[in-house]
């Protein structure tokens, strides 16, 4: 992570890694700096471009996409010089679409943008009035795009970098960056890897005659309410943005609340940027104006407790460690519960959960939460001074062990304490751990007391990500430079491709006259069909719904097994090769019915 001095709280952070200086230095070295048609139709398109509804007409069916027939110049610190034009448009590709020349290199048949699977279909060409200024951020020449990045307890000069191809970098400072305007000499590693996402997207997709413009706001931190909304009039008066891409982390709200008062809309990076997923309830609040990669938390809950009414709660014990084999399951409800609030979402999962479950015919014999290690406004001195923190795991594992719980239910929420004081009480019970895209990637596991985290099965959101060189978000930093470090690609530029994706997926299926209303048109348009690919989820958007992913994976841990990304033992196994399973869809069976010794192992992410 970026650090300096102490360390900022971020979603959970892997909250008792700081607890020891050694597990402190490996964090700093591996985490990224995460705290992370038309309205009128086109004079000419190809034949099978989708045609989203008239404004005056309601969305159409959801669907997959699949299935779908002026400029700032460099920027100083804190500003941005408004006085050059604009950068000229990405040169043109070879080849035909359809009875008009194309300026887009296509691919597939039928045909869609890119080789991601999960790429619109193709609009090859376009000719004609795009409507101009048609949105704030937008003229007929560009679209104003601005990523937030936390850049490290202000961006100090004893802030580093690390988790890059070269080691440890210089934190970027705080301010704004412009990447219409050429590289500098030594440029951050998120800046590096945005360059070649903002080249890649505006060569492959359509984008009608528009450069979408990328600026970059490193931000210092420290986060409140008041920041958060300070910070979002700061970025919507500088950049004036079309769209903004941020996380929601430590108090994100009510930065995207902010934004959307200010005709901005928000999209939020998957992955380890977005702990859980909004509650819906958040995104509903400003219909078409906040867009999620990831399910909102209703979603994921949803289908986390699907999988233990289909998989759990019907049979008996069949991986604890504690000699209980074919013994009916007790269950124990386990989650983090946010005394600050920053992370209310944590709660709607558990609710979820614990309702679902009960309504299928599971019984929790004892509920037990944890605390977050450090808060978002506090430093690991803070947190590790606070007793009750530390006590708290050995209570819950000894209440588990006396109520005879054979089978935890984990939702939502990491701490690696818990694992370590079921082990010095010799309970190794069966964990089945609802993802929260960061309590199941390999870090957790890898800190986790081996001898119980062998026992854990997880319901994730992650895709397939092995081999890395398959991944869609590789190839298109490859496309742009061959030369680009895959260190690089993986822990940076993998993270913010998903939000990219779906940002430049909804400036194409909104056609030329570009704005909230025909985005939220094309996004809605898009069909409901099931993941045919590990690589990419089941994405479409349902009535009232503003987030793509609508399926999950399962994993189980592997203390031998090989990440591909790691140097140290352990990996997270994808039961099935990551088949994906909407909520609906999960067959009734036992969790270990598909569960093979060779399952493949995962790039989950965060590693040692």
């Amino acid at each position: 992570a970026a650090v300096a001095g102490t360390r900022r709280r971020g979603i959970h952070d892997l909250p008792s890694l700081v607890a020891s200086a050694s597990m402190l230095l490996v964090l700093v070295a591996i985490l990224p700096s995460a705290l992370n048609l038309p309205q009128s139709n086109p004079t000419e398109t190809p034949e099978f471009a989708p045609v989203p509804p008239e404004d005056d007409a309601p969305p159409s069916t959801p669907g997959n996409l699949a299935a779908l027939g002026s400029a700032a110049s460099a920027a100083l610190e804190g500003g941005l010089d408004e006085s050059a034009g604009s950068p000229p448009p990405p040169p043109p590709a070879g080849g035909l679409q359809g009875k008009n020349p194309s300026s887009k290199r296509c691919v597939g048949n039928p045909p869609r943008q890119t080789e991601d699977p999960l790429s619109p279909p193709c609009v090859g060409f376009f000719q004609g009035d795009n409507g101009g200024a048609t949105a704030t951020g937008v003229t007929k020449d560009e679209v104003r795009v601005l990523f937030v990045i936390y850049t490290g307890l202000g961006g100090n000069d004893t802030c580093r970098q690390g988790g890059t191809g070269r080691g440890f970098e210089p934190c970027e400072p705080v301010g704004y960056r412009d990447l219409a305007t050429p590289p500098a000499d030594e440029e951050g590693v998120w800046t590096r890897q945005l360059r070649l996402l903002q080249r890649h997207f505006n060569e492959r997709y359509q984008t009608y005659g528009r450069f979408v413009h990328f600026f970059i706001y490193y931000d210092g931190g420290p986060f409140s309410p008041e920041s958060r909304k300070a910070t979002a009039a700061d970025n919507a008066s500088t950049v004036k943005p079309f769209a903004v891409v941020n996380g929601i982390s430590g108090f994100g709200e009510d930065y995207l609340a902010e934004m959307a008062r200010r005709g901005v809309i928000s999209f939020i990076p998957g992955g380890t940027d977005n702990l859980a997923g909004l509650p819906a309830s958040d995104l509903r609040r400003f219909p078409g104006m906040v867009w999620g990669f990831d399910p909102s938390v209703e979603l994921r809950a949803e289908n986390f407790a699907a999988y233990v009414c289909q998989k759990v709660v019907p049979f008996p014990v069949s991986f604890s460690g504690n000699g209980d084999a074919g013994q009916p399951r007790k269950l124990g409800l386990l989650w983090l519960d946010d005394a600050e609030n920053a992370f209310p979402q944590l709660r709607v999962y558990a609710d979820i959960v614990r309702r679902r479950v009960t309504e299928c015919g599971g019984k929790f014999v004892v509920e037990k939460t944890f605390p977050a290690y450090c808060t978002p406004s506090g430093g690991a001195g803070v947190c590790s001074a606070d007793p009750a923190y530390y006590q708290n795991a050995p209570d819950n594992m000894a209440a588990f062990k006396d109520a005879g719980v054979t089978t935890i239910i984990w939702a939502g929420g990491g701490d690696i304490n818990q694992a370590k004081a079921a082990a010095r009480l010799r309970y190794f019970p069966e964990i089945v751990l609802g993802g929260d895209n960061l309590n199941e990637v390999t870090l957790e596991g890898q800190f986790s007391d081996q001898s119980v985290w062998r026992h854990v099965f997880a319901v994730t959101t992650y895709t397939r990500q092995n081999p890395l060189t398959e991944t869609p978000c590789y190839q298109a930093a490859k496309e742009v430079d061959p030369a680009s470090d895959s260190t690089d690609i993986r822990n940076f530029g993998c993270k913010q491709y998903p939000a990219v994706r779906q940002l430049f997926t909804g400036i194409q299926v909104a056609g030329p006259r570009l704005g909230k209303t025909s985005m939220d048109k094309g996004f809605h348009a898009i069909p409901s069909v099931q993941s045919p690919d590990p690589r990419v989820p089941a994405c479409f958007y349902d009535d009232g719904d503003y987030t793509c992913v609508k399926d999950a994976a399962v994993l189980w841990w592997d203390p031998a097994g090989d990440d591909p990304e790691s140097t140290n033992p352990g990996c997270m196994r994808m039961v099935e090769s990551g088949k994906r399973y909407r909520t609906g869809d999960w067959p009734r069976e036992d969790v270990r019915a598909k569960q093979r010794p060779d399952d493949l192992c995962n790039a989950m992410g965060l590693t040692i």
